[in-house]
This record gives C-alpha cells, structure tokens and sequence, in this order.
C-alpha cells in the first residue's frame, strides 16, 4: 500500500517532488511537495469544515487565488516562498476545491429533485 501512495499521489496531484520544497520527517522528504500537502489537508480538511461555515459559489475563486497567486509570482520571477506559505496558499486551494465540488452536487441535486 506504501508503495502505491508513494508511487501514485506524485501523479495525481501533478507534484513535482522537489525535496527542497516539502517537508521532511526523520531526515526523509514528504511524497509531495508542502503546496501538495496542503492541497490534500484543505481537501479533506473540507468536509467537516464546509458542515460549519456557510458556502457560496464567490468562495471558490477566493479561496482558489492565494495559490494560484503564489505559483505564478513563484514560477515567473526570482521569488521563492517558503514552505509554511506554500502548505497555507495549497489549504486554501484544497478547500476551494472541496467547496467546489460541495456545491456543484448540490445545485445538480437541486436540479434533479427539486
């Protein structure tokens, strides 16, 4: 099972691995990057959270803009943002993703019921 995680979560989260930028435990980097890490915490994080806070459809791109934001400046100039920035940007994205999905089941289950 450890091995398929290590060998999979790569590829379906589009990470590029670098162990310069993900976290490390004992000395061995994460499988993914800390803005993947916390892609994953946000997404999953997500389902308890959105039970608690009231969602609306403007939250998505508000939620999804820190870490675009970050990876772009990051990708097409000299900055370099640490780690605790990249997993913070990479929550938000995770749960703007989650909400995404929240809401797009609920308007096709509005729509098909209702």
């Amino acid at each position: 099972m450890k091995e398929r995680i290590e060998r999979y979560l790569p590829m379906v989260m589009g990470c590029h691995q670098r162990a310069d930028r993900s976290f490390s435990c004992k000395g061995r980097p994460f499988v993914v990057c800390a803005r993947c890490t916390g892609e994953i915490a946000g997404f999953l994080s997500g389902y308890f959270i959105l039970f608690f806070v009231p969602t609306a459809w403007w939250m998505v791109p508000a939620l999804l803009a820190p870490m675009i934001i970050d990876a772009l400046v990051q990708a097409f100039t000299r900055y370099e943002s640490r780690n605790w920035l990249r997993f913070a940007t990479g929550f938000l994205g995770g749960l703007g993703v989650n909400m995404l999905l929240f809401l797009t089941a609920f308007y096709i289950a509005e729509q098909l019921f209702l």
